[in-house]
């Protein structure tokens, strides 16, 4: 059970990151994964982040619903579908110290990768 200072770090970080995140249109996820592993465990990071942007997105999915282009999205799904399943099986099946290797190698190398991969050094 999270502790009453836990419950209020992330709901403050929820609004920080919330609001970065409208603004930049990018960063909420980043900025929330320390707090959910520094309250709820390693282990539980993936899942609770994954539900709380799944409901961000799909509020901005029926905001933006005249301008999805279907064949756009159902290219995008036949990927991402599989993928996320196979993702999910993985995912439960790693050791919660691996968890916070890997979550700990991501936010390490996330921003330089990006930089990289776009060639702007």
């Amino acid at each position: 059970m999270i502790e009453p200072f836990g419950w209020l770090a992330l709901g403050a970080a929820a609004i920080v990151a919330s609001s970065i995140g409208g603004v930049a249109g990018f960063g909420t996820g980043a900025i929330m994964i320390p707090v959910i592993a520094w309250t709820m465990g390693p282990k539980a990071t993936v899942p609770v982040l994954t539900v709380g942007m799944f409901i961000g997105s799909g509020a901005r999915l029926w905001f933006n619903r005249h301008d999805v282009d279907v064949r756009v999205a159902g290219a995008y799904l036949i990927g991402a579908i599989p993928c996320g399943v196979l993702g999910a099986m993985l995912y439960s099946s790693i050791e919660g110290p691996w968890i916070s290797r890997l979550l700990g190698a991501f936010l390490l190398v996330a921003v330089p990768g990006r930089r990289w991969l776009t060639g702007r050094w």
